[in-house]
């Protein structure tokens, strides 16, 4: 997790790969516009202000409310005791050569 930035500078957007989540492809947009808003509002206000941009950017990171969804999902299944679904067979595979043969 980043630092809240000061100051928006080309040093820092050329650092921010480096020190920071901008080579995590997946999470990159949220820390960027999380980092632009701070940037605009300051540090003091960007707790308040960019809450929001700070909260998708660290469930990006975490997943925390992705597991929690999950757990829960499982707890309801397994209290009414419904079976996961059956893993699908070869047949809903392809190679590659048979999609070409398809069109």
């Amino acid at each position: 997790m980043t630092g809240r930035p000061y100051v928006e500078t080309p040093f820092t957007r050329m650092c921010s790969y480096f020190f920071s989540s901008q080579n995590n492809k997946r999470c990159r947009d949220f820390e960027w516009d999380w980092h632009n808003c701070a940037a605009k509002v300051g540090q003091i206000r960007a707790k308040e202000d960019c809450r929001l941009f700070e909260e998708d950017m660290k469930e990006c990171l975490v997943k925390a409310k992705m597991i929690a969804r999950k757990r829960e999902m499982d707890r309801v299944r397994k209290e009414k005791g419904i079976p996961f679904a059956e893993t699908p067979g070869d047949e809903v595979y392809s190679s590659p050569n048979e999609r070409l043969f398809m069109r």
